[in-house]
């Protein structure tokens, strides 16, 4: 069982690290609005995947197939509502360089728990690779395993969206000028556009 609940930390871990747009979200919520609102971002990413554990734990196997058909539906919807992210997040970045506004004055809106948490659901990949660790540490239909594993898959991808939130809130301490701010908004946003794009080919 102790192994177990390692494979799934390390896999929530892994899955976490990969930097994505929620990642670049997270950081983005950070470098604007400090660690708290970030630290909410990240729980609602973390949070999503503890979802996708439970599921996938549960179900196993038989979600893959039932997404694999809805695959290409949910990727051009996830596609799109990051892209329209990113546009917005461009949007504000462009608008403070027209301003003599500080950035604290003009930030980007932030993408709480609930935005980072839908956003996160709407990736598809996710619960199928989540169903294929499921089959590999072989305790589907044992609800004595399926809880502690899931909580920590969680627990691993947690402790990378906080790691996200604070590199994101120390940006916001060390960069002092605005204008380095509204330069790293801008790359997160094309950077977020970009995951969106991809998504689409």
């Amino acid at each position: 069982m102790s192994l177990v609940l390692i494979k799934s930390f390390s896999f929530g871990f892994a899955v976490a690290i990969a930097v994505g747009p929620i990642a670049l979200i997270i950081v983005n919520n950070g470098l604007n609005h400090g660690f708290a609102v970030a630290a909410k971002s990240g729980l609602g990413a973390a949070l999503a995947d503890l979802t996708f554990a439970i599921v996938s734990f549960t179900i196993g196997i038989q979600i893959s197939a039932i997404l694999k058909g809805h695959q290409d539906i949910l990727k051009i919807a996830a596609s799109i509502i990051l892209i329209l992210l990113g546009l917005w997040f461009l949007k504000n970045s462009l608008a403070q360089l027209k301003t003599t506004k500080t950035i604290e004055a003009n930030t980007p809106k932030v993408c709480g728990l609930k935005t980072t948490y839908t956003l996160t659901l709407l990736n598809p990949l996710t619960i199928i690779m989540f169903s294929a660790f499921a089959t590999q540490v072989n305790m589907l239909n044992h609800f004595m395993s399926i809880v502690p594993a899931a909580f920590s898959l969680f627990l691993g991808s947690l402790v990378v969206q906080i790691s996200l939130a604070t590199l994101g809130s120390v940006l916001k301490t060390f960069l002092i000028h605005h204008k380095w701010k509204i330069a790293l908004n801008g790359l997160s946003a094309l950077g977020i556009i970009a995951f969106g794009l991809l998504g689409l080919f």
